[in-house]
């Protein structure tokens, strides 16, 4: 395959990837608040890991050879991974799913400046727009949305600061997943990924929850739960590995701020719950500035293939 078609095919990887993904905040909130995250995570992860099992073997034993390495994987499943999924699915229980889907993407402008400094990939003037646009426009949904918070009375508050707090956790694990496929394949790192944090709250919901949790689980949630992990979990998850293979972490990053359009747009069909003019405006602007950054990479690439 020519670079030119690799390139398409890692672009359309990640935005199949946070397709997927856009279903798992409605998902999420059909469950209900009530039905224990621990559990919830768990049936995720392992049913979405049992896809790359075999590729996750091999990928062990390239861990097991290099200790630094296995390190970086540890802390990449513990905190960004297990912790940072813990957060998500707590948001969800005080925001809008599309809300929450919004307020994580604040990690594209964490992602940028942690490539730099990281990765030492490069930031123009036109990404740094972008950045401020995204930055700004989550800065006054906040605002609106904590004000609204206040005078309403309720909890919505927790909703942010989970999410924001996923958020920054899932930056790492950006940078991190960048760095582990250098020497592990996109469905190895997935499966090792998966199956690894699947354990561990498999672990944590049988000591807090117990065995009845998953017994009072009715066949209906199954269903959606074994569909959450095998297609929003794994499939999505491999998608998005192979394509931050083959792109830079801005751009990974950048294509994910079209996931809450299309989150509201399944909340909005599927459980009726919609926003209100000023998210609106908050999700465009966000857009707008997720596309500068696309453009301004895609044009840097370009400039620098010509001069070389």
């Amino acid at each position: 395959m020519s670079e030119n078609g690799v390139g398409r095919g890692a672009n359309a990887a990640v935005v199949g990837a946070w397709l997927l993904w856009s279903c798992d905040p409605v998902i999420v909130r059909y469950l209900g608040a009530d039905f224990p995250r621990l559990v919830m995570l768990a049936i995720g992860c392992l049913c979405g890991g049992l896809i790359f099992v075999v590729p996750a073997w091999r990928g062990a034993a390239v861990l097991r050879r290099r200790p630094k390495l296995l390190l970086l994987f540890i802390c990449y499943v513990l905190f960004s991974t297990a912790l940072a999924d813990f957060c998500y699915v707590n948001a969800i229980k005080y925001l809008h799913p599309g809300l929450v889907g919004l307020a994580l993407r604040s990690q594209l402008a964490f992602a940028i400046f942690a490539a730099w400094v990281f990765l030492g990939e490069s930031i123009s003037r036109w990404t740094a727009l972008g950045m401020l646009l995204v930055l700004g426009a989550y800065g006054q949904g906040v605002y609106f949305s904590w004000a609204d918070a206040a005078a309403a009375g309720d909890n919505r508050l927790w909703g942010w600061v989970f999410a924001f707090c996923s958020a920054i956790l899932w930056t790492f694990g950006t940078i991190g997943g960048k760095i582990l496929l250098r020497e592990l394949k996109p469905r190895s790192l997935s499966g090792l990924r998966l199956l690894s944090s699947g354990m561990i709250m498999l672990i944590l919901s049988l000591c807090i929850n117990g065995v009845d949790a998953y017994a009072a689980i009715q066949p209906a949630e199954w269903l959606l739960l074994i569909g959450k992990g095998v297609c929003v979990s794994g499939l999505a998850f491999g998608l998005y590995l192979y394509g931050l293979k083959w792109v830079n972490v801005a751009v990974a990053s950048a294509w994910e701020q079209l996931a809450p359009l299309f989150t509201i747009i399944i909340s909005v069909l599927w459980l009726g719950e919609t926003i209100n003019g000023r998210q609106a405006f908050t999700v465009a602007v966000v857009i707008l500035g997720a596309i500068m950054i696309i453009l301004a990479r895609a044009w840097d690439e370009r400039k620098f293939r010509l001069r070389n």
